[in-house]
C-alpha cells in the first residue's frame, strides 16, 4: 500500500511544490513547470483546497470512489 503524503497547512504545501509562501492562510501557485520534490500518489490535506486541472490527466480516486477528471474540471478537497 502507498504511503499517504499528510501535508497539515498551506505554508507545507507551497513547500512541497517549492512556492514561496505569501500568506499562511491563502495561496495561488500556478502548477504550469512545477514539480514536487518526491511524488505522492495519496495525499491528506489538513486545510481545503480548489484546484483547476487545465490537463488530462485520466482518473482521481478521492476517498472511496474513482472520479473521471477531463481537462478543465474544478477539483475541491476537503481536510482529511
Amino acid at each position: 500500500m502507498d504511503t499517504i503524503l499528510r501535508i497539515d497547512t498551506v505554508s507545507e504545501h507551497d513547500a512541497f511544490y517549492q512556492q514561496e509562501n505569501l500568506h499562511p492562510l491563502v495561496s495561488v501557485i500556478d502548477f504550469s513547470g512545477r514539480v514536487p520534490g518526491i511524488y505522492a500518489s495519496r495525499m491528506n490535506f489538513g486545510f481545503y483546497a480548489v484546484y483547476l486541472k487545465d490537463v488530462k490527466c485520466g482518473d482521481m480516486k478521492y476517498g472511496r470512489h474513482t472520479y473521471d477528471y477531463q481537462d478543465r474540471t474544478l477539483v475541491f478537497v476537503a481536510p482529511g
